[in-house]
């Protein structure tokens, strides 16, 4: 018993903060998980006082977490900046590379250089057919939704126009160029083909459908059928 009493006034003293009493249903629906583990004895930041806003433990987070704690500041998963680039600087990307990166607005693009011989080289370039162009010659359409120099996003295309639009010069195989696109010279034939099948399918299942429905005409004779399996 007495150790219990020991149990209940402890947990109590422990939700008490200045003196005041904090309820799941008042100020602590606006502290962050964070914040309550700085507030359990013999935590990573132990120490912290909301009234005083101070932490005891001179904890390098303490600002972040007081405002997390009084509900000022929301927390933020991306709390650092992303480095800036130049424009024309040659950028190596690898696994270390920061992917947040933005090229300027005087260089909205990044555009992969080809020529030189390097892999995974991108600079930033003008939003212009020219700019992507001297980096690529395959990728000459400035994609300003995306930030970088693409080439043509069509089905069966082979070789795509330089002129910086979606329009393709040469079809893959079993592709017919119309108008700047490519369409499959089969697509008829694929679509008769898929009808047939759909046809074929649909006869099975309606003379299955038949034979579930049709009526016993003979029982003594299916009841010794069954019996003799």
């Amino acid at each position: 018993m007495q150790t219990a009493v020991l149990v209940v006034a402890a947990a109590t003293a422990a939700a008490r903060i200045d003196g005041a009493a904090v309820s799941f249903g008042g100020p602590m629906r606006h502290m962050d998980r964070v914040a309550m583990g700085a507030l359990r004895p013999g935590g990573a930041h132990h120490g912290l006082r909301i009234g005083a806003g101070t932490v005891s433990d001179g904890d390098r987070h303490s600002d972040k977490l007081v405002e997390l704690a009084a509900g000022r500041r929301a927390p933020n998963a991306t709390e650092r900046r992303p480095v800036p680039l130049k424009c024309g600087e040659s950028i190596q990307v690898h696994s270390k590379s920061d992917k947040w990166a933005k090229c300027p607005r005087e260089c909205p693009l990044l555009a992969e250089h080809v020529s030189n011989g390097i892999h995974c080289d991108f600079r930033c370039v003008e939003a212009t057919v020219d700019g992507c162009k001297s980096m690529n010659k395959k990728e000459t359409i400035p994609d300003l939704e995306n930030g970088v120099c693409r080439g043509c996003v069509l089905e069966g295309c082979k070789v795509c126009a330089s002129d910086g639009t979606d329009t393709c010069q040469a079809c893959s195989s079993g592709y017919n160029l119309v108008d700047g696109k490519c369409h499959n010279r089969f697509f008829y034939a694929w679509v008769a083909a898929f009808v047939l099948l759909g046809c074929i399918a649909g006869v099975v299942v309606a003379w299955f459908v038949d034979l579930f429905r049709r009526p016993v005409v003979n029982q003594a004779a299916l009841s010794h059928a069954l019996r003799q399996r």
